[in-house]
């Protein structure tokens, strides 16, 4: 009991009250890096606040901190913490939101440094996300499974893309070379994303490919839908429309891979890419004006 009792608030609040409080937080001191430690405090704090009118939360926060770095023998991080005035409190499923997105994120950046996604293991994206393995478990049933939510997030950023385009009101003469330009754009504000999808859609995993696959189809009959809506090609069927379409998002994607290849700070190269890329989606369209079925 004096163990406990040296790191909780003691002065403000019951033994007892302050045991429960820090029990709960030692307990999430096992799924946390010691650097995530210091925000759980906080959370975990706030279930209790009615409690501790006499003193601020985030105050309470830090000292509970200090007091669970006395118990675990971990180092207090006086440099690195943040102030208690700045410790936003999370709910539940805010914090669970937190860490799915910290686990996404870090297999990205993995896989920016060179590393293929097939190559990645359980313990690094934990770790790079300050995470223990354990808590990877609450959201994803295995690496493939977080690979699923990474195509799905790379589907909704590409369908961001479409109506990004079709904001810009621009006539179908002028949409094209545009639309190029604002799709490199896209691939530089979404890199790690783009170098993701490239890469699964022809990697070792069959069921990333096939989830990349779907995706891309998911992203052709928005893209046709759109298309029949702003009356481009009208002489053209559904289904020739569609494979229409299914062609350019396959030209979207070998074009994704070329740029992400590209030396950076090279405007020569990047303009002739561009050069290039519109030349093939041309084509694309005036083969399928001269289509008959």
């Amino acid at each position: 009991m004096s163990k406990y009792r040296r790191a909780g608030p003691h002065k403000y609040c019951r033994r007892r009250s302050t045991l429960r409080i820090t029990q709960r937080a030692a307990a999430c001191f096992d799924e946390l890096s010691t650097n995530s430690f210091f925000q759980r405090c906080a959370e975990n704090i706030s279930l209790t606040r009615t409690q501790f009118d006499d003193k601020p939360i985030t105050k309470l926060a830090h000292d509970l901190y200090s007091g669970i770095c006395l118990v675990t023998k971990e180092p207090v991080l006086s440099n690195t913490a943040p102030s208690p005035e700045s410790i936003p409190l999370l709910n539940r499923n805010e914090r669970k939101l937190r860490t799915r997105s910290a686990l996404l994120a870090a297999a990205l950046d993995l896989m920016a440094e060179g590393r293929g996604f097939g190559a990645l293991s359980l313990r690094e994206i934990t770790a790079r996300a300050g995470v223990v393995p354990a808590t990877f478990y609450r959201h994803f049933a295995n690496v493939d499974e977080l690979g699923l939510a990474l195509v799905e997030e790379s589907g909704v950023m590409l369908r961001r893309l479409l109506r990004d385009v079709r904001r810009t009101g621009l006539p179908p003469t002028a949409m094209l070379k545009t639309s190029v330009k604002i799709y490199r754009q896209f691939i530089e504000e979404h890199r790690a994303h783009f170098l993701f999808v490239v890469t699964e859609r022809s990697g070792g995993s069959p069921i990333l490919r096939a989830a990349v696959r779907r995706e891309e189809l998911h992203f052709s009959h928005e893209m046709a839908l759109d298309s029949r809506q702003a009356g481009l090609m009208p002489g053209l069927s559904s289904q020739a429309l569609e494979m229409t379409c299914t062609l350019v998002v396959g030209t979207m994607m070998f074009a994704a891979s070329e740029l992400l290849d590209l030396p950076k700070n090279q405007p020569k190269l990047e303009t002739e890419w561009v050069e290039r890329f519109v030349r093939q989606l041309r084509l694309i369209f005036l083969g399928a004006r001269a289509w008959r079925e």
